[in-house]
């Protein structure tokens, strides 16, 4: 038994639960220590192993409301243990993602009130071992711990992390946000080959954003994307930081994936999947084609950045100096990407084309926000049933169905595509049932057709049409046939609300 001395006051720990992490960034923290420990080490292990490959397994168990974060790097020897187990504490070379000393404590005692580690360094006849309960430690008069050695073969190299009863449980869309979040995060380091990240066993895999292909004038095809290689000088500070990366035009336009992707030192720090940098200098208004369509990454290695590497320490004007840079070396594909068409005049619409609408209002309607303004509105049941004369026959429907959940009632929306005669009205609404209605467009009428030559016509004509749709639903479910003029327009706002950025 060996006991290491954790000075300062035990108390402080405890304060940690209050900090303002989100579950991703907390454990990026032990992902930064895990990579950041292979890469310092690599060459030792591939001696010892034969080659070089790391993995970090993420295991979350609902039912037991356990964290496990275990990792096949070069682990830690007493000394290593010691410094890390200590607040402020950072390591000698502080260049890479292990810089402040301050992850594992403040994200495990963010986490849950009892967390352990098991840790044994390649060559270390030891593996070591603790257990930190956040409340007796600061119960205790004492600024020890004991960890206990046993021996084992000098050939093991693991650090386990085990974090019991966690504060705040993983649930639902959070642990498909913690997922999308570490793929991001770590895109370069899962692209490398030698780095797997697993969450409860499955890989996680980052894909590239397909880029626009210009065509050549010999007929071949070239990705829209060039190279950035530029210095910003820090009016704060004087600092002179190199940027290097990208800048490219998406082959479709998006709300989610447009943007930067700001990464220091291999590792994301701004651009989460939804939430990418876009000054309105650099990729315009939001909701335009080019804010849309712009898209890029850059490395920052030399940025300062905040202690749990969520943000930068910018404020004192390097992001303007950043933009002031950027602006020039982007000004080409952001006009680009303003007057680009990507469809063809003789273009006809299909199902297909809608899809991305039922996407980001399905994302839209499921948000807490929409559910309480809409079950705030809503009064059940009034028999909300009514046809127009409407045959789905030779219609075409989008490929999914748009669904919401207003005070406890499942509604479903389906839109459908169907030439009918230009004079014919350009959209029709069949209300099946109180909670599932469905709309045909006629795409042969003369607004239809106009609305539907280019991609972000399409998209907006498919967000007014769903809108419409709900909010004469909504308005008739609660008071029949007599809707008053207003309550449309207050549900059409509602509806429209939800979709951010588009």
């Amino acid at each position: 038994m060996t006991q290491i001395d954790i000075t300062p006051p035990n108390r402080i720990y405890g304060t940690f639960a209050r900090l303002n992490y989100k579950p991703w960034y907390a454990i990026a923290e032990f992902v930064d220590n895990s990579t950041q420990n292979f890469y310092d080490h690599a060459q030792e292990i591939a001696n010892a192993d034969g080659t070089a490959l790391l993995d970090i397994d993420i295991n979350y168990s609902p039912g037991t409301n356990e964290l496990r974060i275990r990792d096949n790097a070069n682990g830690m020897n007493m000394v290593d243990l010691e410094r890390a187990l200590k607040i402020s504490t950072p390591p000698a070379d502080t260049s890479g993602r292990s810089e402040f000393g301050m992850g594992l404590k403040t994200a495990a005692c963010w986490f849950g009130p009892v967390w352990s580690v098991e840790t044994t360094r390649l060559n270390d006849p030891f593996v070591y071992s603790l257990s930190f309960d956040v409340e007796k430690i600061g119960a205790s008069a004492g600024h020890t711990i004991d960890v206990q050695s046993n021996a084992i073969s000098p050939s093991a190299h693991y650090t386990e992390i085990v974090i019991h009863d966690l504060h705040s449980p993983l649930a639902g869309r959070q642990i498909q946000k913690v997922k999308d979040t570490v793929r991001s995060m770590y895109r370069r380091d899962l692209d490398s080959g030698t780095v797997e990240i697993r969450w409860n066993g499955a890989a996680l895999k980052f894909e590239d954003y397909p880029l626009f292909e210009k065509e050549r004038e010999d007929g071949s095809k070239t990705e829209m994307r060039q190279l950035l290689d530029f210095y910003v000088i820090d009016p704060a500070t004087s600092v002179s930081h190199h940027v290097t990366g990208w800048v490219g035009v998406l082959s479709k336009m998006s709300s989610s994936h447009n943007g930067f992707a700001l990464l220091r030192r291999g590792r994301l720090i701004l651009g989460l999947p939804g939430e990418c940098w876009r000054p309105q200098e650099l990729v315009g208004a939001v909701g335009s084609p080019e804010w849309k369509r712009l898209v890029g990454e850059l490395e920052v290695d030399s940025f300062p950045v905040n202690f749990t590497k969520d943000g930068f320490h910018w404020e004192g004007g390097l992001e303007e100096a950043l933009i002031e840079a950027m602006a020039p070396l982007c000004s080409t594909y952001r006009n680009f990407a303003k007057d680009l068409r990507t469809r063809p005049k003789d273009h006809v619409v299909t199902p297909s084309d809608f899809q991305p609408v039922i996407d980001t209002m399905q994302e839209g309607v499921n948000q807490p926000g929409f559910k309480t303004e809409a079950n705030r509105r809503l009064v059940m049941p009034v028999d909300g049933t009514k046809r127009d004369d409407f045959n789905s026959t030779d219609a075409s429907p989008v490929p999914s169905a748009l669904t919401l959940e207003v005070a406890n009632a499942q509604f479903k929306a389906t839109l459908y595509l169907k030439e009918l005669d230009p004079i014919s009205p350009w959209m029709k609404i069949s209300n099946v049932s109180n909670e599932e209605l469905d709309i045909v467009l006629n795409i042969r009428h003369p607004f239809i057709e106009a609305c539907t030559t280019d991609e972000r016509g399409t998209t907006i004509l498919g967000y007014t049409v769903l809108a419409l749709a709900i909010a004469e639903q909504m308005g008739r479910v609660t008071h029949g046939d007599m809707v008053p003029a207003d309550e449309v327009r207050m549900w059409m706002d509602t509806v429209l609300r939800t979709i951010r950025g588009s």
